[in-house]
């Protein structure tokens, strides 16, 4: 079983009607609301043996060219939200089970980049993924 956690599922769907088989259980959810976060990680309901995130944000601008409110977001998505998803996602992991929690950052795989990319998993474990953005 394979839990996704993200905002947009539209890249799945397209694997799905292309004919590839899928074991997947869609966690829809912006990880900026926390409410929604727990909820949806309430839904996992056996051990996770992987996490793989790669929500974050990117923006090419100068930093002195970006407003205020622009930089909060960032920040935002790219830190405080994805401690409190650590946060809440490693109390899950416990070695020896075949479940997987990916979230998406849809504009990481749309720019086929793998910055934020990263694989956190209990010590004890070994890694069936290989990450291809």
């Amino acid at each position: 079983m394979c839990y996704v956690l993200g905002r947009d599922f539209t890249r799945l769907q397209a694997l799905q009607q292309a004919g590839v088989a899928l074991s997947l259980v869609q966690l829809p959810c912006d990880i900026t609301d926390e409410e929604a976060l727990e909820a949806q990680l309430a839904r996992v309901t056996q051990p996770l043996d992987e996490f793989v995130n790669t929500i974050g944000t990117f923006c090419r601008a100068r930093a002195l060219d970006m407003d205020r409110a622009t930089i909060q977001g960032h920040f935002e998505l790219n830190t405080i939200a994805n401690i409190r998803l650590t946060q809440l996602v490693v109390p899950l992991l416990k070695p020896g089970f075949a479940q997987i929690l990916v979230c998406l950052a849809s504009l990481a795989i749309a720019a086929r980049e793998n910055y934020a990319l990263r694989v956190l998993r209990r010590p004890g474990t070994s890694s069936s993924l290989t990450p291809y953005v």
